[in-house]
């Protein structure tokens, strides 16, 4: 068992975006993308790329803008696509 204390390996910052590499193996990855106020965010297909992708809201809200219209997330909800079309 590892037991990390928010001392994740690798983080970029961008624009209003903070990305973090919290744990990866067995070509798993778990990202945590912290947005600060303004910022925007998608998540689009990759030609080939067929995995599970898994978002869940740790804080705050969002606005996802879907094909069904806009649905406004918040702490506790999630998104998720396999393959993200």
């Amino acid at each position: 068992m590892k037991i990390s204390r928010r001392n994740y390996r690798d983080t970029v910052i961008m624009k209003n975006i903070e990305v973090s590499l919290v744990s990866s193996g067995d070509g798993t990855e778990v990202i945590h993308h912290k947005l600060y106020e303004g910022a925007r965010w998608a998540m689009a297909p990759a030609d080939g790329w067929t995995a599970l992708e898994h978002v869940t809201m740790l804080t705050e809200t969002l606005i996802y803008h879907g094909s069904d219209g806009d649905v406004i997330l918040q702490q506790g909800d999630s998104v998720s696509a396999s393959p993200v079309k």
